[in-house]
């Protein structure tokens, strides 16, 4: 066998070897592609480009192979022009250049093999980039939902401060109706006294009113009530309400404050749920 058959053969080896390792270093590494797959990335490019620089030079040795076969039968031929008694070398040389295109389709098939699996890798490539493509968008809408959250979460907070706000500033104005009630009490009493009207005559006269429950807070006791009636409606402090939602009974509240155009209510008698805003109020059912 010549010099350059045994050297084919060496580089058949080589590619085989090479792709044997390279093919034993993707199938060890394919569990971890997550976590590794920028060294992945790395590493395919890095034998990407040792490949195609070995597939150029075994392209360059393959022309000058070629060159030198042609220059052989060049020079076979021109023996055999010149001397009939070469024509046995011939035949060996033309024996050798057998092989030489045996090795060199050889070369071409493991070629072939090469592009097939740098096709594959290139298709692997594409495949993780569409999965890390996904990963990134799941990422970046988990990122906007715990933004949502959180915004949600604020928004809530801060209602929560102002509802508690709210019922300080109405405990207080409540405590201030107490007093002023009591003041108004202690008054009608000495009126009652001086005058000698019986307080059961006019007490409880209360014209019949409808109105809307704005808000409710049971953070306390007695629960306080906010409806949409006051002194526009001409409400006074004590009127009581009947609260109801279609056909449930929720209860009785009794006036505390008067505004221009609501008032804060308490709770005096527990019906079957909790008052809720949006339920119905009425001072005759």
């Amino acid at each position: 066998m010549s010099t350059a058959g045994k050297l084919f053969i060496v580089i058949n080896l080589v590619l085989a070897a090479l792709f044997v390792g390279s093919a034993a270093s993707l199938i060890g590494t394919s569990n971890e592609w997550r976590s590794k797959y920028t060294d992945i990335e790395n590493e395919l490019n890095s034998v990407r480009t040792e490949k195609e620089a070995e597939v150029a030079k075994l392209n360059q040795e393959v022309q000058t192979q070629s060159a030198l076969a042609q220059s052989q039968s060049n020079r076979l031929s021109q023996q055999e022009a010149n001397n009939t008694a070469l024509e046995q070398d011939i035949l060996d040389e033309r024996s050798r250049n057998t092989d030489l295109n045996e090795s060199v389709s050889g070369i071409q098939s493991k070629l072939s093999d090469l592009e097939s699996t740098n096709r594959q890798h290139g298709n692997r490539i594409a495949e993780l980039e569409n999965e890390n493509r996904s990963l990134r968008e799941e990422r970046d809408g988990a990122l906007d939902e715990r933004d949502s959250a959180l915004a949600a979460k604020t928004a809530a907070e801060q209602a929560q401060r102002t509802a508690d706000g709210m019922v300080s500033q109405l405990r207080k104005e409540l405590a201030y109706a107490n007093d002023r009630g009591g003041e108004a009490e202690a008054k009608l009493a000495s009126v009652v006294r001086m005058s000698g009207i019986d307080p059961s005559a006019v007490e409880g006269i209360q014209p019949d009113m409808e109105g809307v429950v704005l808000s409710t807070s049971y953070d306390q006791a007695p629960a306080l009530v906010q409806i949409n009636l006051g002194n526009g409606a001409k409400v006074l402090r004590g009127y009581s309400f009947d609260v109801y939602s279609g056909q449930s009974y929720k209860g009785r509240i009794k006036v505390e404050i008067v505004r221009a155009n609501s008032s804060t209510c308490t709770v005096s008698l527990a019906g079957d749920a909790k008052i809720e805003a949006g339920d119905r109020i009425a001072t005759n059912l």
